[in-house]
C-alpha cells in the first residue's frame, strides 16, 4: 500500500498549488492509511484503526444500519481521527480508491479529474441518512447500496473530510 500511496502523491503534484501539502489516503478493510511528505520524515504514514470492514462488522447489524448504529460508528471514527488532527496539515486531499470514486460519482461529480467538494459529500450523506429514517431511496443508476460496507466507507470519508478540515477531495483514477 505504501508504494501505491507514494505513486499517488507523485501523480497529484501537478494539481497542488505552490507548496501546498498533498495528503493521500486509502480506506482499507481494517485501517485507513494517510501519507504525505508534509508528515514527519520519521513517520510518513499515519494509520487509523478504522477500516470499512471493521467498522461495518462492529457497528452495523442491519441493512441499512439503524440511526443508533450509525451514531456509535461516527463516535468511534471521530475518536480515532481526533488522535491525529494535529499531525495532518490542510492541503490537497487525494485518493484513487475505486469505492471512493464511486461515492464521488454518486455525489454528482462528473468532471475529470474528479473533485468532490465536502458540501456535495454532505448532501450524499444526508440522502443516505434519510434512508435510515425510512424514506425511500432515490433512483440512481441501478440499485441503491444500503450495505454496511457502503455506509462504513461513506462515514469514514465524511468524518475525515470534516474533522481534518478538507474542503474537497481530488479523486485520481
Amino acid at each position: 500500500m505504501t508504494d501505491e500511496l507514494m505513486h499517488l502523491l507523485d501523480k497529484a503534484h501537478g494539481f497542488a498549488k505552490n507548496d501546498e501539502p498533498i495528503i493521500a489516503f486509502s480506506i482499507q478493510p481494517q485501517q485507513t492509511v494517510l501519507m504525505s511528505q508534509a508528515f514527519a520524515k520519521s513517520a510518513p504514514n499515519i494509520t487509523l484503526e478504522i477500516g470499512y470492514e471493521n467498522i461495518a462488522k462492529q457497528y452495523f447489524h442491519h441493512e441499512p444500519p439503524t440511526a443508533d448504529e450509525l451514531e456509535y460508528a461516527i463516535n468511534t471514527i471521530e475518536d480515532e481521527i481526533a488522535k491525529v488532527t494535529h499531525q495532518v496539515p490542510s492541503g490537497l486531499f487525494v485518493c484513487q480508491d475505486k469505492a471512493i470514486i464511486h461515492l464521488a460519482k454518486l455525489s454528482g461529480v462528473t468532471t475529470e479529474p474528479m473533485q468532490l467538494p465536502r458540501t456535495q459529500l454532505e448532501s450524499l450523506f444526508s440522502q443516505y441518512a434519510e434512508i435510515i429514517t425510512g424514506r425511500p431511496a432515490r433512483e440512481r443508476d441501478g440499485e441503491t447500496d444500503v450495505s454496511a460496507i457502503f455506509y462504513a466507507r461513506l462515514l469514514i470519508l465524511r468524518e475525515m473530510m470534516h474533522h481534518l478540515k478538507f474542503s474537497q477531495l481530488l479523486c485520481l483514477g
